[in-house]
């Protein structure tokens, strides 16, 4: 870790597209209202999205490398908003920076992967999570405000259908 004490966090974002991405629509506006951190780096894949991503964030440094993002000393924690199968690797270069992680769910695309990647952030003594984008989804929120409000009965199952895709791949390994 870089040792900062005083002034906000900087924040490193892996998916910040400024069109279309999770980070863009979720991460940026609420890290925006916190005083605490300031988005200070954004990366994509393309240089072109990269810029416009900085420029939209308000952020100085635009990258296209996860590795490059985590390295910069500007960056005390890294986000990894981008589609899983590519979490790991944005994990291992947060850490192998010394970096502060938010990991979008799930961390790995297998359990011993997240088991890993869970243990070598514990051995780096970094603050790291993982959160899931699903507390935030207007249809989740629908349902809880219609089980806070008494309009449905108990819940003695619940069934989930989606993609396997978006979640690393045609099956979910445990």
């Amino acid at each position: 870790m870089t040792g900062r004490t005083t002034g906000p966090l900087g924040v490193g974002i892996v998916g910040a597209n400024p069109t279309g991405s999770w980070a863009a629509a979720t991460h940026l506006p609420a890290l925006a209202q916190l005083p605490e951190f300031r988005v200070t780096a954004v990366a994509t894949t393309k240089r072109a999205s990269a810029e416009a991503a900085a420029e939209a964030a308000g952020a100085r440094h635009a990258f296209t490398d996860a590795a490059d993002l985590a390295a910069h000393p500007e960056v005390d924690l890294v986000v990894a908003a981008i589609k899983s199968p590519g979490h790991a690797a944005v994990v291992r270069a947060a850490l192998a920076a010394g970096k502060h992680v938010v990991c979008e769910w799930p961390m790995g695309t297998s359990a011993s992967e997240a088991a890993e990647l869970t243990a070598a952030a514990a051995t780096a003594g970094v603050v790291h999570t993982v959160v899931l984008q699903g507390y935030h989804s207007p249809s989740a929120n629908f349902v809880k405000d219609l089980l806070a409000a008494g309009r449905i009965g108990a819940v003695s199952a619940i069934t989930l259908v989606a993609a396997g895709d978006p979640f690393g791949g045609s099956s979910i390994r445990p």
